[in-house]
């Protein structure tokens, strides 16, 4: 994946009850905003996310996996398994792993 604007590959779950387990491997991803961003929110879960054996070059941001709680009461988590990539040449994060929770 080239020259696709913001995001090469987005993943994104939402809401309670929601899954987004896959595996994400054997990708060539270049000149993009951000090569592999994969969003979790509000009670959206993913537990078996795999990221293996991806090339990721010449990007802002190779891979990016966040989680976002919006309230106290949601359970929100991402669980990644990060393995063989290759993440070179980027401007701003290689992986960047992060989580956000705000409360009222």
């Amino acid at each position: 994946m080239y020259g696709v604007g913001e995001y090469g590959l987005y993943g994104y779950a939402v809401h309670a009850n929601t899954e987004a387990d896959a595996t994400i491997s054997g990708n060539e991803v270049y000149d993009t905003g951000t090569g592999l961003y994969l969003y979790n929110r509000d009670d959206a879960v993913s537990d078996e996310l795999v990221i293996s054996t991806n090339t990721v070059r010449d990007v802002a941001t190779g891979i990016d996996c966040y989680s976002y709680s919006w309230q106290f009461y949601y359970s929100t988590r991402i669980s990644v398994l990060l393995t063989g990539n290759q993440v070179v040449n980027n401007s701003s994060w290689g992986i960047d792993l992060h989580t956000y929770s705000y409360r009222n």
